[in-house]
């Protein structure tokens, strides 16, 4: 299957756990991997036990076992990272990503476990954040906290997902950077994730201005 229909970019999503936000990406990483992407999935937090059966599919502990994978057939592999790894192994991840010659995708869930805000970006996950279209990447990102996340991601986001966000620090970033129209908009997502609605988000692309709509997944 051709990879015309997909393209590099940086997809990041925000919301609290159980708003939808991994069942979104999941869609998102299964819909490239079906139009021939590689992709690689770093799950700190093992959230992606399940894949369906028409993806060729890998579980390990390493990048290295993953590129070896990769070259066995998979297109799409786990890696759950042993305690203290993390860090190395999305770093690698990113290497890997950024290597190659045809488009790429790494995945990496609660990513300011990654990129914490206080510290600057580690060399590969620079590369892959903001010269994606130069190396071919697809950068897909979430985290519950964009407070807490390395600014620099949201930055280069070409899609950023807001799903439901709560916390009084998460909504005064997003009221500070995009008003309060967008904040209350945020809000009715939370509200229908609270009525047992997950999945409302609003989406927003490289241009950030209103109105601001809700979509489902």
């Amino acid at each position: 299957m051709s990879t015309a229909a997909v393209t590099a970019g940086v997809r990041l999503s925000v919301g609290v756990s159980g708003s939808g936000k991994t069942y979104g990406i999941r869609r998102s990483v299964y819909n490239a991997v079906r139009a021939g992407v590689p992709v690689m999935v770093i799950d700190q937090v093992a959230e992606w036990s399940e894949v369906p059966s028409d993806i060729a599919a890998a579980g390990v502990y390493s990048v290295r076992d993953a590129r070896a994978s990769l070259q066995s057939g998979a297109r799409l592999v786990i890696v759950r990272p042993p305690s203290g790894a993390l860090e190395r192994e999305a770093e690698a991840a990113c290497a890997w990503a950024a290597e190659g010659s045809e488009l790429r995708g790494i995945a990496l869930p609660e990513a300011h476990r990654i990129a914490p805000v206080s510290s600057p970006l580690p060399p590969w996950l620079d590369t892959c954040t903001t010269r994606w279209r130069h190396h071919k990447v697809i950068l897909w990102a979430d985290t519950q906290r964009r407070s807490l996340l390395a600014p620099t991601i949201t930055e280069q986001a070409t899609e950023l997902r807001l799903y439901a966000i709560v916390g009084d620090r998460d909504l005064s970033v997003l009221r500070a950077t995009w008003g309060r129209e967008l904040e209350a908009a945020v809000q009715e997502c939370a509200a229908r994730y609270a009525r047992g609605e997950p999945g409302w988000h609003v989406r927003l692309g490289l241009v950030r201005a209103p109105p601001w709509s809700l979509h489902r997944d």
